[in-house]
């Protein structure tokens, strides 16, 4: 019970924004599903070494959202621009924490 007085009140003063957190956790289960096995084969382990090499090639935002889009197309997942975008964000926060 006390952890839910502890999340409520970081939720009210905006330290934990549910719905961001809400949102970080689809993303990263699309990740999970969807994208994980293709960055595994490329990169080993779990793939994150894609993300956090020092020559990565996403530097940006913008760039972080054109190359998710550029996988879509180059593994043809039918995934939705909403869906992308629960990734890009995942990969963000996680990752990147590239300024909107």
């Amino acid at each position: 019970m006390k952890w839910k007085s502890v999340l409520l009140v970081l939720t009210v003063a905006g330290a934990l924004p549910l719905t961001a957190q809400a949102d970080i956790g689809v993303g990263k289960a699309l990740y999970s599903k969807d994208c994980m096995s293709c960055h595994r084969s490329i990169a080993g382990g779990d793939g994150s070494s894609l993300f956090t090499r020092p020559d990565r090639h996403v530097t940006s935002f913008t760039g972080l959202e054109q190359q998710v889009k550029r996988c879509r197309a180059n593994t043809g997942l039918s995934l939705s621009d909403s869906q992308l975008k629960d990734i890009e964000d995942y990969l963000n926060a996680t990752y990147y924490k590239f300024t909107k």
